[in-house]
């Protein structure tokens, strides 16, 4: 076998090269300019000096590119000096060094992971520019190596920089809910956990206080936690005597890991909200033995396998590009940031894993398995069943088309065995998603349904679901969390005024909770949450009108892709910033969009720009952004409503006229490439035979 021989410009080449005018290359250079000026308006000391950092490294970066040598006439060329593994592996030992020395806090962790986000737009956009210049292949080398390097950085950002919590692997307050919320759900359901572990409390000598709250979980609104201990048999007729002695052992054990005001604030939350099917496993993992700390780390290291299982299985179908996107969005997406929302927790990334699979198993011809992993995602987390439009306008244009023509395209192949059945109109393909996704449905729901209770739990389920999606939250995103978003009440939109007060009577304008958050009540967002929810009231027709021009847009974005089966359902996780109004560590689903950088370039620009606006919306370094969480998660809804519609935009008609043509395949190293066996003639074949 023979090496390929990697293309290098002749004598000719080179000499036509060098006579090509080299322009300057002027947007990192606006770009250097731009953030040394920045830095005059920068209120925070960390990111004035990373200010300062980013100028120098775009200055010669500018410098760097001006020198490499320009080929002409479409040949391809590397860059000289090694830079093709001297870049890359100095950029990789940079991020690892950087990473250990300077992260301390989540505010150095964003700003190492923001220099990511920048990395990867920068070295994206090259090879945008360069294929609009007609020069695709030029540096393919350096910029696939480059962005493999950042992205696996950027995979270090998710466990910030192996700084974990800063503390210790374990996220307490999160295992904590779905620990105890699993292994005691008979006793406990939906409703009973804080209750009870007031009753735990005061049982194991933490008795509560006349000023301590909590949440109703019957009906989320705070309360005064004495109040619990009037009927503290509406806890405890649940449990057995050994269970209940089990259940105040591993109420101890939690409160132990946190400090008094920490344990209290937990209390605060909402509770355990999983659907029945993810509690078939976590029950299950949950009682594998009581809550000491090695107890509580194995049932929390199940998520990062689930994570480098994903991240192996992006690789296995798409290639180290989409593998690299995905990294890059599980690591700096600070909507979804992993490790400072529920890393170290307990099954929190089952669902993406399987939303993920979902794609890949399409894109490796495996759409049985693809719609069994729909449906898991599915009933695990319900929003990734959102991704199901995607295949189902695909599988409507797929009819659409065939119908039109009354029978198979010329491109369609030849149909055997049960495909032959199918109408000509139905693609097989879909139709063995189709069953595969209402086999596991069935099996699953099955299981649940004989386990856990019967239809019983689905009907509690279903009530605190409805319950929980009816409470506005400061971390909500979504296009519906921009529909209830106004700054002034009354007059936005032509809808009709409307008048609120706080609760001293005064008169409210403004909605945001830096204004409408009151610490005199109990529940001091109360207000805050009534306002919002009568908001969407309001704007409801409006919501539903934009939901359904986006599925319009989904739906040219398909057909402009062919039909395209694993492309639409990755182009169909949109659906979940549209019609879905998540909690923000949810925004993790971006990886299953991250596949379609395999077609188009600019899909990795805009979620790769997503990330950074992100990051910067948290770090708050300009006098006029919001800190408030609540105005920061309405600026990231706005942020990705925007990034899918641009990245469906680029899939239309018109949108595909505008994208440059998708990078050829990878060869990290080419040096080790086979080549293609060399076709023997006729001739030469005839005389081997003699």
């Amino acid at each position: 076998m023979r090496l390929l021989n990697v293309a290098t410009p002749s004598t000719n080449q080179s000499k036509a090269a060098a006579d090509v005018a080299r322009p300057f290359p002027v947007f990192p250079a606006v770009l250097a300019a731009a953030a040394y000026i920045g830095r005059q308006y920068s209120r925070q000391a960390v990111f004035t000096d990373w200010l300062g950092f980013a100028a120098l490294a775009l200055a010669a970066g500018t410098l760097l590119f001006w020198s490499l040598p320009k080929t002409g006439k479409g040949a391809q060329t590397r860059a000289p000096l090694g830079l093709d593994a001297l870049l890359p592996a100095g950029t990789l030992l940079l991020i690892v060094g950087v990473g250990y020395q300077y992260v301390k806090d989540d505010n150095t962790s964003s700003i190492v992971q923001l220099s990511l986000c920048i990395g990867a737009c920068l070295v994206i956009g090259w090879g945008i520019w360069l294929a609009q210049t007609r020069r695709a292949g030029d540096y393919q080398l350096l910029r696939d190596r480059l962005l493999l390097v950042i992205g696996v950085g950027a995979g270090l950002g998710y466990c910030n920089f192996g700084h974990l919590h800063f503390d210790n692997f374990i996220h307490t307050w999160d295992t904590y809910h779905y620990y105890m919320g699993a292994k005691y759900f008979p006793e406990i359901g939906y409703e009973r956990l804080y209750d009870c572990a007031v009753v735990a409390d005061s049982e194991t000598g933490r008795k509560p206080g006349p000023e301590r709250v909590l949440t109703d979980l019957r009906t989320n609104v705070m309360v005064k936690a004495v109040t619990v201990l009037d009927n503290v048999d509406d806890c405890k007729g649940h449990f057995t005597p050994a269970r209940w002695d089990a259940f105040k052992k591993d109420i101890v054990f939690f409160r132990g890991r946190v400090n008094n005001t920490r344990w209290e604030e937990m209390h605060h939350d909402h509770g355990f909200n999983a659907t029945p099917v993810w509690i078939l496993a976590g029950v299950l993992l949950a009682n594998t033995g009581e809550a000491t700390l090695d107890q509580i780390t194995f049932v929390d290291i199940f998520d990062p396998l689930y994570l480098v299982a994903m991240a192996a299985m992006l690789w296995w179908a798409f290639g180290p590009r989409v593998f690299a996107l995905g990294l890059l969005l599980i690591g700096t997406n600070w909507a979804s940031r992993f490790y400072y929302w529920t890393g170290g927790a307990m099954l929190r990334h089952d669902w993406l894993f399987f939303a993920v699979a979902v794609v890949c198993l399409l894109k490796m011809k495996k759409p049985f398995w693809a719609g069994a992993a729909l449906a898991y995602a599915a009933l695990l987390r319900l929003f990734p069943g959102l991704m199901l439009f995607g295949p189902l306008l695909a599988g409507l244009e797929y009819a659409r088309l065939r119908l039109k023509a009354k029978g198979p395209l010329p491109e369609d192949p030849p149909r055997t065995g049960l495909d032959a059945k199918l109408p000509a109109w139905v693609d097989p393909a879909w139709a063995r998603f189709m069953v595969g996704g209402a086999v596991a449905t069935a099996l699953l729901v099955g299981a649940s349904l004989q386990f856990l209770g019967g239809l019983d739990t689905w009907k509690h389920f279903a009530a605190n679901t409805a319950k929980h999606a009816a409470t506005p939250l400061t971390n909500h995103m979504g296009l519906r969390t921009i529909i209830s978003y106004r700054p002034q009440l009354g007059g936005v939109w032509g809808l009709p005024a409307l008048e609120s007060t706080d609760s001293l009577g005064r008169s409210v304008r403004s909605t945001i909770g830096a204004e409408l958050r009151d610490g005199k009540l109990i529940d001091a967002w109360s207000v805050w949450k009534d306002t919002r929810s009568l908001k969407y009231q309001q704007a409801r027709p409006l919501f539903y009108l934009l939901v359904l021009a986006s599925m319009v847009l989904l739906y040219f974005a398909i057909r402009g892709s062919q039909a395209n089966l694993w492309l639409s359902a990755s182009l169909g996780v949109g659906m979940m910033v549209i019609g879905a109004e998540l909690t923000n560590y949810y925004y993790v689903f971006f990886v299953a969009m991250a596949c379609v950088f395999e077609k188009r370039r600019e899909a990795g620009l805009i979620l790769s720009a997503l990330c950074g606006v992100c990051i910067l919306t948290m770090l708050t370094p300009l006098g006029f952004m919001s800190g408030w969480q609540d105005e920061q998660s309405t600026v990231m809804s706005g942020a990705s409503v925007l990034a899918v519609l641009g990245v469906w935009w680029f899939f239309t008609a018109r949108g595909n006229q505008a994208a440059v043509e998708a990078e050829p395949v990878p060869r990290l190293f080419p040096q080790f490439a086979v080549a293609a066996p060399t076709p023997r003639s006729p001739l030469s074949a005839k005389k081997k035979k003699r």
